[in-house]
């Protein structure tokens, strides 16, 4: 039983590294701030004792935080300056498209959830303040 909870593991591992190849390939930038941030995670779940299983769920959740901005447009993404409204309201539909996409695979719904529910106020009921 536990190879098999091993295997798995490693599967789920390399599922979030495709993952993370995949953002990385599509923006650099949001690729690296994923890998800063669930690095970040997992130290400040160490401070706080948290459970292996725990670490692991938010150390995942981090790496995936951003997934949704596949689905934004380069010229958005790489825009050099502030963005215009239009452009403000399409970053903010990418927890949606990370749900959209996190919820397909049965391991990560409950992550694409929480991901979709713990987004900033101001991107799911009022305009972002630049």
């Amino acid at each position: 039983m536990r190879d098999f909870q091993q295997s798995s593991l490693l599967m789920y591992h390399d599922l979030i590294a495709g993952i993370i190849a995949a953002m990385e390939a599509r923006d650099a930038y949001t690729a690296s701030h994923s890998m800063r941030v669930s690095d970040m995670t997992e130290r400040i779940c160490g401070l706080l004792d948290l459970s292996k299983e725990q670490t692991e769920n938010f150390h995942i959740a981090a790496h995936v935080h951003d997934i949704g901005k596949i689905g934004i447009e380069d010229s958005i993404l790489r825009k050099n300056g502030s963005l215009d409204e239009a452009q403000w309201l399409s970053i903010k539909q990418h927890p949606i498209i990370g749900y959209n996409i996190l919820e397909k695979v049965s391991s990560f719904r409950e992550i694409a959830a929480r991901l979709v529910s713990q987004q900033p106020l101001s991107y799911r009921i009022k305009p972002y303040r630049r």
